[in-house]
């Protein structure tokens, strides 16, 4: 037998990142912004380029290093520089 969702059994859901016909809309609505967003990335090397500022030039608040550094990858905060010269490093090989 179906019950009517109450305010209490809401939050259990909203807890536990359940689905219900009430909160379903605005899931549907931030995947739907999502792919849009990644969809001007498609083809280019744009969103490699901003994963690689994020994790090795970018310090994090909480973590106060970049999270290269935390994950012993790097030993020092890179620049900008440094990842264009990288960059074209790797295309005059590759030419």
């Amino acid at each position: 037998m179906l019950r009517a969702i109450t305010a209490s059994m809401l939050f259990v859901f909203s807890v536990h990142n359940v689905a219900t016909n009430e909160t379903w809309p605005k899931t549907l609505q931030q995947e739907m912004a999502k792919k849009k967003f990644y969809r001007g990335f498609k083809g280019s090397a744009g969103l490699s380029l901003y994963f690689m500022y994020y994790n090795f030039c970018r310090v994090h608040q909480t973590l106060r290093v970049t999270p290269a550094m935390e994950a012993g990858i790097s030993d020092h905060i890179w620049s900008i520089e440094e990842m264009v010269k990288l960059l074209t490093d790797a295309t005059t090989k590759a030419a």
